[in-house]
Formats: structure tokens, C-alpha cells, sequence
């Protein structure tokens, strides 16, 4: 005769049996998708259309990074000529007031 204990322990051992069927199966199906997944992705890798579009992203990143650069020193260089041209117009004012108090001086002490 057997107990109510071992009936439900049976039953429970049944039921473990029964997800551990549904898991292994689960996994397997999860493995085989995967497999999928990775048999594209090396299919993607050997006809170049991944490896063409990462190289098309990264060149793209790369000319932008550039064109910034670019356009760095091409302010640079823009603000720098216009402190050239405002320095130059400082100094020829200076020589200019240099000169006409050397004449103003000049016509005093001959004066």
C-alpha cells in the first residue's frame, strides 16, 4: 500500500520530469534561433554588407571629426588675420602720430 506522502512525491518527481523536458526543450529552440542569428550575422560578415555599412559609419565619422578640425583652424586663422589687420592699423596710426609730433617738434624749436 502506498502512502500519501510517496503518492505526492511521485507526483511532484512526474511534474520536475515534465519542466525539465520543457526547459531542455525551451533551450533547444533557443539554441537553434541563435544559431539562426549567428549563421546570419556570419552570412552578413561574408557577403561584406555589414562590414561595407560599420566602414561607411566609421569613415563618416571620421571626415565629420575632420571637417570640424577643418573648420577649427579656419577660424583660427580668420580671427588671427583680422588681430593681424587691427594691429597693423594700430601701428600705421601710431607711426602716423610718431611722425606728426617729430614735425610739430621740429617747426617749434626752429621756430
Amino acid at each position: 500500500m502506498t502512502t500519501p506522502v510517496a503518492l505526492r512525491a511521485a507526483k511532484l518527481a512526474g511534474q520536475m520530469d515534465a519542466l525539465c523536458g520543457w526547459r531542455q526543450v525551451a533551450m533547444g529552440e533557443e539554441r537553434t534561433r541563435l544559431g539562426g542569428d549567428v549563421r546570419a550575422a556570419f552570412e552578413a560578415l561574408e557577403n561584406g554588407d555589414l562590414v561595407a555599412g560599420l566602414h561607411a559609419m566609421l569613415t563618416d565619422r571620421r571626415l565629420r571629426a575632420l571637417q570640424k578640425q577643418v573648420d577649427a583652424l579656419a577660424d583660427r586663422r580668420a580671427a588671427g588675420a583680422a588681430w593681424e589687420a587691427e594691429r597693423r592699423r594700430q601701428l600705421r596710426r601710431e607711426f602716423a602720430e610718431r611722425i606728426e609730433r617729430s614735425l610739430t617738434r621740429g617747426r617749434a624749436s626752429r621756430g
